[in-house]
């Protein structure tokens, strides 16, 4: 993971969460909110994330429920990307709300993989994608941010051009 300091703030944050020797987890959120009423809502949400994880470590459908629940109360429009990895089984699984861009690079390919729901809807349920790693496969996790960057020309990155560019680079 890499984090560089930026120039301003907003709701946008990833976290990496250490179990045990077995279980790492991985979140990125994003509040939906700009600067410093953004960064204040991802503040709450990473105390929130912290607090339902270490209660709820292996069932990323059930955190992100309990976590949609209730921060949609206060934060309203969130994207919470968690995943659970296993260091010993060589696997992630992973729950997805909102628009979180989770890529699967296996065979030199970029495969993008939509699974998500809604958070904003009460009746929603996110699904457990369970994901077996192979030697020399990435998982990659990028957040609308990367996908709206503009070049000079005012054009945006998109998800077709990063996904041709994983394509090339792995």
């Amino acid at each position: 993971a890499n984090s560089i300091p930026a120039g301003e703030v907003g709701g946008v944050f990833y976290d990496i969460l250490y179990f045990n020797d077995e279980y790492i987890g991985i979140t990125i959120w994003d509040s939906h909110k700009k600067g410093i009423s953004g960064a204040l809502s991802a503040s709450m949400l990473l105390g929130a994330v912290k607090g339902v994880s270490s209660v709820i470590r292996g069932n990323p459908v059930k955190l992100l429920k309990h976590l949609t629940n209730a921060v949609n109360v206060n934060i309203k429009s969130i994207s919470i990307f968690y995943g659970l990895i296993s260091c010993k089984k060589k696997t992630i699984q992973f729950a997805n709300a909102g628009f979180g861009y989770p890529i699967l690079i296996r065979n030199n390919v970029a495969r993008y993989l939509k699974f998500s729901f809604s958070p904003d809807d009460a009746n929603a349920m996110p699904r457990r994608i369970n994901v077996i790693l192979k030697p020399n496969e990435f998982f990659v996790i990028i957040t609308d941010g990367i996908v709206n960057l503009k070049n000079k020309g005012a054009q945006n990155l998109g998800l077709k051009r990063k996904m041709d560019n994983l394509n090339k680079n792995f």
